[in-house]
């Protein structure tokens, strides 16, 4: 993500595989808004439920 020249790292959340990106190259974005759709992998369910 680059933000007035900046780039900046961003994490997910959970492991996963990326299955839709929200997002076009070189697009304005407001705040809060998803950038990518990530299909958790199955440990992290898993995970979850202890």
């Amino acid at each position: 993500l680059e933000a007035m020249k900046m780039q900046n790292e961003i994490q997910a959340p959970v492991s996963g595989t990326v299955v839709s990106v929200e997002c076009s190259e070189g697009e304005a974005i407001e705040a809060n808004v998803p950038l990518v759709v990530i299909e958790p992998d199955a440990s992290d369910d898993e995970d979850e439920g202890r």
